[in-house]
């Protein structure tokens, strides 16, 4: 199982990816970034239902979640990135 640092920069890299795709490419992108903050969520609540004691959560090999966006700054890109996604238009032909 992944920690929630290695979720949160999953979710970055796919935001990052995203700014840089076709447009065609963009939404899927986003679709994942946004599974993976799910999936830090998740994660996250599991390591303080079983240790609520515990305020810092683990990191990997040391280093520290502070060098990612944090979580409401990822949401805040994803959701700026799908305002600026054009709406797929779709025809009952």
């Amino acid at each position: 199982m992944q920690t929630v640092e290695e979720y949160r920069k999953r979710a970055q890299e796919a935001v990052e990816l995203a700014q840089k795709a076709r447009t065609s490419e963009r939404a899927a992108l986003l679709d994942v970034a946004k599974v993976w903050l799910r999936l830090a969520d998740e994660r996250e609540a599991a390591l303080r239902a079983t240790s609520p004691e515990t305020s810092k959560l683990k990191t990997t090999n040391g280093n520290n979640a502070s060098m990612l966006l944090t979580m409401p700054m990822l949401r805040e890109k994803v959701d700026e990135l799908n305002r600026r996604q054009p709406q797929r238009v779709t025809s009952d032909d």
